[in-house]
């Protein structure tokens, strides 16, 4: 009796809500009246009339919470590939996405198999500025996660996920990508690559491999030389000789035997004369060590230093 009672009572609110709704102007308020009205359907085991009625409100009203939640509600209960293609269809929205049914619609695509149409769909969302920066990055994450296979779209999210953090969060993330993309092949993903990792403080070095693989791979030939004059603007070139001199006397300076640290560079005449000083002293090891010292930091070879070595020597 009370079975049929509220079966009843369900009837006449269902009519109800159909002629408030024939009346009603105004379209959100029309699709707080549609969820509700859905419920009901539901309810008495009509999900086809209730996904209709939710349809019309995904396009009235589609920024409100119960409306989202609702259709997503109704969705979850279609095979995967019906649920991306509903999802998917009202995801776009007139003035700008609604981002949890599009996240919706690529996880019900990866559940129908279709992986790489999947990533491509988390990918778009993770691009997009106007979604919620948590929305987008929780789409680079998934959209990595699934590119197993596909270092360009690794890569891709990779980069969408340093875009959106900061510091070190980003470098590693781009790290991550660098080492990845030993394995890629196409030339403009490699040259983006190489243009976060350079803007990111990451070195230069890294950056002219990715930008050598990058013309290998038949990348466009302006934005490569102007990565090129980044990667020369970063790392201005050290003079061959200056730099051979600077490795050399570093590998010759002695070490402070109290500390372990090397001692600073002291002048050939300097070293000659303490050299000078051992030798009178009666300590032939130190004055012969000092003299070596001296011959190594000489510019000319130690041409100008020959009577004072004479002078150490007797």
């Amino acid at each position: 009796m009370a079975q049929a009672e509220g079966a009843k009572a369900a009837v006449l609110r269902i009519e109800e809500l159909r002629r408030i709704l024939a009346s009603t102007p105004d379209a959100t308020a029309r699709a707080r009246l549609r969820v509700e009205l859905a419920d009901l359907l539901r309810a008495r085991s009509d999900p086809f009339s209730a996904l209709s009625e939710l349809r019309r409100a995904a396009g009235e009203a589609p920024q409100l919470t119960s409306v989202r939640l609702a259709l997503l509600s109704a969705a979850a209960e279609l095979p995967a590939g019906e649920r991306a293609m509903l999802l998917a269809e009202h995801a776009r929205g007139d003035k700008k996405p609604v981002a949890i049914w599009g996240h919706a619609a690529a996880a019900a695509r990866a559940e129908n198999g279709a992986v790489e149409e999947a990533t491509r769909a988390f990918l778009d969302l993770a691009a997009d500025g106007r979604v919620p920066v948590h929305r987008r990055r929780a789409a680079a994450r998934r959209a990595e996660a699934l590119a197993e296979k596909s270092p360009r779209h690794q890569i891709a999210a990779l980069r969408f996920q340093a875009a959106l953090a900061n510091g070190r969060a980003r470098l590693a993330l781009l790290r991550r990508a660098v080492i990845i993309a030993d394995r890629a092949t196409d030339g403009a993903t490699l040259l983006g690559l190489a243009g976060d990792w350079l803007a990111a403080g990451g070195t230069a070095d890294a950056a002219g491999a990715l930008l050598a693989r990058a013309q290998a791979g038949g990348a466009a030939s302006a934005p490569v030389a102007a990565l090129e004059a980044e990667i020369a603007r970063r790392a201005p070139a050290r003079a061959p000789a200056a730099a051979a001199l600077a490795t050399a006397e570093s590998a010759t300076l002695p070490r402070n035997p109290a500390t372990g640290r090397k001692m600073k560079a002291r002048p050939p005449r300097a070293l000659l004369d303490e050299a000078l000083d051992s030798a009178r002293a009666g300590r032939p090891t130190g004055a012969r060590r000092r003299a070596e010292r001296a011959l190594r930091g000489a510019a000319d070879g130690g041409a100008h230093l020959a009577s004072a070595v004479d002078a150490v020597v007797a």
